[in-house]
């Protein structure tokens, strides 16, 4: 190697650190801290025992959020519980319980009428905590821990929170996530390719105040919580073309006893031209 060749490789090395730390940066920057929740307040006892008997804790807990069951697709029932006087109702431990409890505690949302593939669809920011909402699928765009995924299914889908995930420049990895009413741990992980997290149709985000790293190709995210991830194959859900009909998970259902204090609102067009099937067994049928 000549002399020239021992100038050049430093400072090339030196750009390459420089880029990567920018990045690193701009990653930290865009994304918001992720919260810790406490004990919920309306909780009597841990998993809510004291209302709810027989509940008890899956073993996934992150930032404070604790997966309970027992599962209603397992042998659970629907037992239906009120964050606050006048909320909207939701039925433990169905897996829109665990999503609607973190947007409440996390970001101060106000539970809402939807399905687990409607959590997404029918949030208003009427509803409090100025999320977003990003479309599966966005070239350069992945959930980060704290995003609620919304998954298709017939009749009720399926909804979960982002915890971790680890995607490549070219949109594939994986994604873990905490969960109700599906995998027995309450832990599980969804592949993804090609941007497209399976079987997720859309997802909620806080964003922080500055631009949005999240296309930024080949990121890691970890979890802040060492806590081991269980893979659930049996629920995993495989992927599959936009438009096209879901197999069905009786997870998302939840409860419609309590009516709104805001006015009705009409569901927004979902795109993509899937069209949810009526919900039933007591599952809500109300709209937006």
């Amino acid at each position: 190697m000549d002399v020239a060749s021992h100038r050049v490789a430093p400072a090339l090395l030196a750009l390459l650190l420089m880029w990567v730390c920018s990045w690193t940066l701009m990653l930290g920057s865009a994304h918001a801290a992720v919260p810790t929740v406490g004990f919920p307040s309306w909780w009597r006892g841990d998993c809510d025992v004291g209302h709810d008997p027989g509940s008890y804790r899956l073993g996934a807990v992150w930032h404070g959020l604790v997966a309970c069951g027992p599962r209603p697709n397992h042998g659970g029932s629907d037992v239906t519980t009120y964050y606050f006087s006048g909320a909207w109702g939701e039925y433990e431990w169905e897996c829109v319980e665990l999503s609607m409890r973190w947007l409440y505690q996390a970001y101060g949302v106000h539970p809402f009428n939807a399905n687990g593939n409607a959590v997404v669809d029918n949030y208003s920011p009427a509803d409090g905590g100025g999320l977003v909402k990003i479309d599966n699928g966005t070239h350069g765009v992945v959930p980060q821990p704290g995003d609620v995924l919304e998954f298709a299914g017939h009749p009720y889908g399926h909804t979960a929170v982002v915890t971790a995930g680890a995607v490549d420049g070219s949109g594939n990895g994986s994604v873990t996530v905490i969960e109700e009413n599906a995998s027995a741990t309450g832990w599980n992980t969804y592949d993804v390719s090609s941007w497209q997290v399976a079987g997720a149709v859309d997802w909620l985000e806080r964003r922080a105040a500055a631009p949005s790293a999240r296309s930024t190709p080949g990121t890691t995210v970890p979890s802040t919580d060492v806590a081991p991830v269980v893979t659930a194959p049996a629920q995993a859900h495989p992927a599959r073309p936009r438009g096209s009909a879901a197999p069905k998970h009786r997870s998302g259902r939840r409860t419609a006893t309590r009516p709104r204090r805001t006015p009705a609102r009409a569901r927004p067009a979902r795109p993509r031209g899937h069209v949810p099937a009526q919900p039933s067994h007591g599952a809500s049928s109300r709209r937006r």
